[in-house]
């Protein structure tokens, strides 16, 4: 897809925008039996506008019929007495993928599809920007008889899950942060509590996936970060070492002041979706935080007894 616009932006005057996006149909038939459906970047802007409909305080959800011919195609596998599946709920998907048709008395459909719009909907900084949903659903159906059939219906959004465990993740570094920033000196004994307080706020989602570091950085005369010491915990473990002692690492602009040191908090955890496709198996959450020591210029870190 390619678009070349032009308008007048009030601050800067006349602008130009081109947007190039590679898109892709396939289909593919099996057997003569199924028919397997797959799109990248899917190009709908041929489809025609839905017809106004008032949408303020409204008790039930308004229902704009589908013409998107990625969905629209051989839909009549997902359709029930009852509405389980409305497709149009999937707003801007980035791929799909579709497996279609009939085995004998058997009937199939199965539906994976990513959405970008519920994270574009958030504000810039809000936990999610930028997040998607997973969508999935399967049917399959079982002829008997003289019109008669017995179906199962399958289907799930993976999404608000993620964003819930993305701010978890961001509540446990900034945890194992402002802890540590907050002592003179740390012992073990000191730094497994820190790190038990960090798991406990993660709960009741399993630290299984979660890495918890948190360094201490000594920033020289010309602004380079280099490691005093460094602890971390994997997936809720003991205590282990975390960066090597000596080695650098990059702060970004305003936080690396000359002579100065910072406690470096780091979490990451890997996130495995409820729905998952082969396009996208896990999704990687991570955090970080910079701060400075609260009490003293630089924080002792001692295996059993801090100097007194």
């Amino acid at each position: 897809m390619y678009s070349h616009d032009s308008y007048l932006d009030p601050a800067a005057g006349p602008q130009k925008e081109i947007k190039k996006q590679l898109g892709l149909d396939a289909k593919f038939v099996i057997h003569d039996a199924l028919t397997l459906d797959a799109a990248l970047n899917p190009d709908f802007s041929e489809i025609g506008t839905d017809d106004p409909k008032v949408q303020v305080n409204q008790r039930f959800e308004v229902i704009f019929p589908e013409r998107r011919p990625f969905f629209l195609e051989n839909a009549s596998i997902f359709v029930m007495p009852e509405q389980l599946f409305f497709s149009r709920r999937i707003v801007n998907p980035q791929y799909g993928v579709k497996l279609t048709g009939s085995l004998g008395r058997w009937s199939v459909g199965a539906l994976a599809s990513d959405d970008r719009a519920p994270g574009q909907v958030l504000a810039q900084g809000q936990v999610g920007h930028g997040d998607r949903a997973m969508d999935g659903v399967f049917r399959v159906e079982r002829e008997f008889g003289h019109q008669s059939h017995v179906g199962l219906f399958l289907g799930g959004t993976a999404l608000t899950q993620g964003i819930v465990i993305k701010r978890k993740v961001t509540l446990a570094t900034r945890t194992v942060g402002d802890l540590t920033s907050q002592d003179s000196c740390v012992t073990n004994d000191e730094m497994t509590n820190v790190f038990t307080a960090a798991t406990a706020v993660f709960q009741p989602y399993s630290p299984n996936s979660m890495t918890l570091t948190v360094t201490s950085l000594n920033v020289d005369k010309d602004g380079n970060a280099t490691v005093e010491w460094s602890d971390k915990t994997v997936n809720g473990g003991a205590r282990e070492t975390g960066r090597s002692t000596g080695s650098t690492y990059p702060l970004p602009d305003g936080v690396n002041t000359p002579n100065t040191h910072v406690i470096l908090a780091e979490g990451s955890y890997t996130y495995t979706p409820i729905v998952s496709t082969s396009f996208m198996t896990t999704v990687p959450l991570s955090e970080t935080f910079y701060l400075r020591p609260r009490r003293v210029q630089t924080i002792t870190r001692v295996a059993t007894t801090c100097p007194t």
